[in-house]
């Protein structure tokens, strides 16, 4: 897995607001990388210290999610956009999976967990934007709406 993962290019949404946020979360999931990738790198079964700091990482990260998705959330209700409904399933989906593999991570101190469940986040939130977040920003394009 690459060390940075900050540039968002291929999957702006043309929301200024999101894109930011998104931006935002993108680098949050890189400082988890990270500190998971340094971990597999220096220690053989993790130390406290590394443990609390992926711990706050990953507690940083679901908080950062939770927000944002609170503020699509909201957006997409004003918009009256009508696949709201599916896709706030889709953030609650997200949600209970990024608290499971944080929760298990807290309980097993596994470094390959921590390791795969840096590799999944990507995967999703890439995954979410390009989709799911594209297609409100069509919808909202269509509609000449902009985010406050």
């Amino acid at each position: 897995m690459e060390k940075s993962f900050t540039g968002c290019d291929g999957w702006l949404t043309g929301i200024e607001t999101l894109d930011a946020q998104h931006v935002e979360l993108a680098a949050c999931i890189s400082r988890v990388a990270n500190a998971c990738c340094c971990s597999e790198n220096t220690q053989s079964g993790g130390s406290v210290s590394w443990k609390q700091n992926l711990s706050e990482l990953v507690g940083n990260l679901y908080q950062a999610v939770k927000k944002h998705f609170e503020y699509e959330e909201a957006f997409m209700l004003e918009a009256e956009y009508p696949d709201y409904a599916a896709h706030r399933r889709e953030h609650i989906m997200l949600l209970a999976e990024l608290k499971l593999a944080i929760n298990v991570e807290r309980e097993s101190g596994d470094i390959k967990l921590g390791s795969e469940m840096a590799r999944g986040l990507k995967i999703w939130f890439m995954a979410h934007i390009k989709h799911s977040d594209c297609r409100f920003s069509a919808y909202i394009s269509s509609r000449r709406m902009v985010a406050e």
